[in-house]
């Protein structure tokens, strides 16, 4: 597998990550202010453990700089953030969330001792420095992962499968690998989203078809509001990917779909304070996944699904 870079307005190549390697690769994410993609590749797991491996690219150059195996890994790698100086997290489908601090990512604070063992395997001619990296697995069921740079943590969301924090999004302290107190959101959480400043987080409620919002001074949920129902009777509509509007904290942009019918998308729509605003991208075929640009006049789209 690779990873490309398109660019958005013109649609043209940029460039090409090789050296994925054959494996599964889900979670991913860019740090433009070093100029480094991080990708976290790993073996089909049918429920037994598996080596995840850390691959790193420079954006500039598309050149592999290192490699770090994480080794028993509980299911597929389905998202990944940074944090902090030198931190990356990714949550697997296999109800674990797992930390990770690394000099793989130019910092010039520390990175405490490594644990396992340091097993980097840099493939790039010619061949870089094997790089350390620390890692703390979470035993944590969680459907998404995002990172709050104000408060500095991770949120998770928990679907109710997770037992007495089910049903919630639950903090982080990456630095520490401590859980705060669970806040519940309601019926099944799923996709998450950060407004811009910090002050709400948005979740999907896959059991609700609804979005909760959670103010995070006060980490408490309150508005809540339905996507509505399918143009052509296909039942009430759910988060695919949702967005918050930059410089917008009451608004979100919200990739809809059905339950149960192909193709699943239902349109992108933008709700303020839980109201859909009256203009609508078409459904049937569209953008399942959606990502601003720096600043909420362009909002991209893309087609995974046909």
């Amino acid at each position: 597998s690779n990873g490309r870079i398109f660019n958005p307005d013109t649609g043209d190549l940029l460039g090409t990550f090789t050296s994925l390697g054959p494996d599964i690769t889900n979670a991913f994410v860019i740090d433009s202010n070093v100029n480094r993609a991080y990708f976290i590749t790993a073996p089909f797991s049918t429920g037994f453990p598996v080596t995840a491996t850390l691959r790193v690219f420079d954006t500039q150059t598309f050149v592999p700089l290192g490699t770090f195996d994480i080794p028993n890994i509980v299911g597929t790698p389905n998202e990944m953030v940074r944090w902090g100086s030198n931190g990356l997290a990714f949550s697997t489908n296999g109800s674990g969330v797992y930390l990770i601090q690394t000099t793989l990512i130019p910092s010039p604070d520390p990175v405490p001792s490594p644990t396992p063992t340091p097993t980097g395997t840099p493939t790039p001619t010619p061949t870089p420095p094997v790089e350390t990296a620390f890692v703390q697995p979470l035993s944590l069921n969680a459907s998404d992962i995002i990172y709050d740079s104000v408060t500095q943590k991770i949120y998770a969301s928990q679907p109710s499968s997770a037992g007495l924090t089910g049903n919630s999004i639950i903090p982080i302290t990456p630095t520490t690998a401590t859980l705060g107190t669970p806040i519940f959101v309601g019926s099944e959480p799923n996709k998450l989203a950060r407004s811009s400043d910090g002050q709400f987080i948005y979740v999907g409620l896959d059991g609700a078809a609804a979005v909760r919002r959670v103010n995070v001074a006060t980490q408490q949920a309150d508005l809540q509001f339905s996507l509505g129902f399918g143009q052509f009777s296909t039942g009430p509509l759910f988060v695919e990917d949702m967005e918050a509007v930059p410089g917008e904290p009451n608004a979100v942009a919200i990739s809809r779909r059905n339950a149960g019918f192909s193709p699943r998308h239902e349109g992108v729509a933008i709700y303020d304070n839980g109201v859909k605003r009256p203009t609508t991208t078409a459904n049937h075929t569209g953008s399942n996944v959606i990502e601003f640009s720096a600043n909420a006049s362009t909002l991209y789209g893309m087609n995974n699904e046909t």
